[in-house]
């Protein structure tokens, strides 16, 4: 370690299991030489690194800290090695964290720290994202057509672009700019990266009641990314808008398949297996009671895994009251499980029976 403050200890203070320690050492003593910063720079960037990948399996991120940290190097010595990419990297993590929250102010901050011409069109998104969180849309569709000066990411920028138009209210600029840029070409059809552009279209031409160019517009989407439950939920919408319940509940129970905790994914599919019951209930009883008894499995997986949530126990009274009058062999159990399942229902609600739903009152009465 020549010319080191700490040389005097000879060779030992070069054994690896101690040259860590020394290096610390020896920057605390002499924090102006330029390897003793070079290696405080280095060490500083590892454990920037550790925390924007998490300690840990489990563990969450932390682009504040790493910012904090690499920021250090280059107030140290502007002639020392240390890593703009790497400050670059969790200034861009940091902004995105603060969009995610809301803080648009906070995210427009740290993206005017960022020095990276060479990811000019990364940032500029960012900075659209944070500008459309301050409802200016004008601005951030600027941002987004300067990201797109670079040719590098035109199916994010699309999108980008598509959401501002949507929020700002523009369905028919919206419309074109995600048919003309993007939808309109072959690769549209397989890219995975398109589905959330078929997920818009859909929602658009549903609101213009275009049902069937809706349909397939967000079947699009699930071919795309089969493993979303979010376009599983808007084929459903489509599906019940033009009557077709059955349809409905298979979109919805696949829903609950790729979601399977989920108490809204659960409640879902169960309001859609009562609702395609009664529709087909005087057509074909015994579809009917096939679709309730299914509605009961759903309801009672969501008292169960959500015991706190009141729309599982208000959806299971239904069904028992549903499977009264289509099995009236078994009424009378139907209704003691139905009573069952109101009395539940009333403790969730802290015996409230004014937040009863009314038919459910007019039937157990008060």
């Amino acid at each position: 370690m020549p010319d080191a403050p700490r040389g005097h200890l000879g060779p030992a203070g070069q054994l690896p299991q101690v040259r860590d320690a020394h290096y610390d050492a020896a920057y605390k003593l002499a924090p102006y030489q330029f390897w003793a910063i070079e290696h405080k720079n280095t060490a500083e960037q590892a454990e920037a690194d550790k925390l924007l990948l998490g300690n840990a399996a489990n563990a969450t991120p932390n682009p504040t800290a790493a910012v904090k940290l690499l920021s250090q190097g280059q107030a140290r010595s502007k002639y020392v090695r240390w890593s703009r990419a790497a400050l670059n990297h969790a200034l861009a993590l940091e902004a995105q964290r603060l969009i995610n929250a809301g803080d648009a102010a906070g995210a427009l901050l740290a993206l005017d720290k960022i020095d990276a011409p060479e990811h000019s069109d990364q940032t500029a998104l960012l900075r659209a994202r944070a500008l459309l969180l301050t409802k200016d849309y004008d601005k951030a569709l600027a941002q987004v057509l300067e990201a797109g000066k670079s040719g590098r990411k035109p199916v994010e920028c699309t999108i980008l672009a598509t959401e501002i138009m949507l929020k700002n209210g523009k369905l028919d600029s919206a419309l074109a700019t995600m048919d003309s840029n993007i939808l309109s070409k072959a690769e549209a059809r397989t890219d995975p990266r398109t589905a959330p552009l078929w997920q818009m279209r859909a929602e658009i031409l549903l609101g213009r009641v275009a049902l069937d160019d809706a349909l397939s517009s967000i079947r699009m989407a699930g071919q795309l990314a089969p493993d979303n439950p979010v376009y599983l939920r808007w084929e459903a919408r489509v599906l019940t808008r033009m009557g077709n319940l059955p349809e409905v509940a298979k979109a919805l129970r696949l829903r609950a398949a790729l979601d399977p905790t989920s108490d809204l994914a659960l409640a879902d599919l169960a309001a859609a297996l009562h609702a395609a019951a009664a529709k087909v209930s005087a057509s074909d009883p015994r579809l009917a009671f096939k679709m309730l008894v299914q509605m009961r499995r759903v309801s009672r997986e969501l008292t169960v895994l959500h015991s706190e949530t009141p729309s599982g126990w208000e959806l299971l009274c239904r069904c028992f009251l549903s499977l009264e009058k289509q099995d009236t062999g078994s009424a009378a159990f139907y209704r003691r499980e139905a009573e069952r399942a109101c009395h539940e229902l009333l403790e969730k609600l802290k015996g409230d029976r004014s937040k009863l739903p009314p038919d459910l009152s007019a039937v157990f009465g008060q």
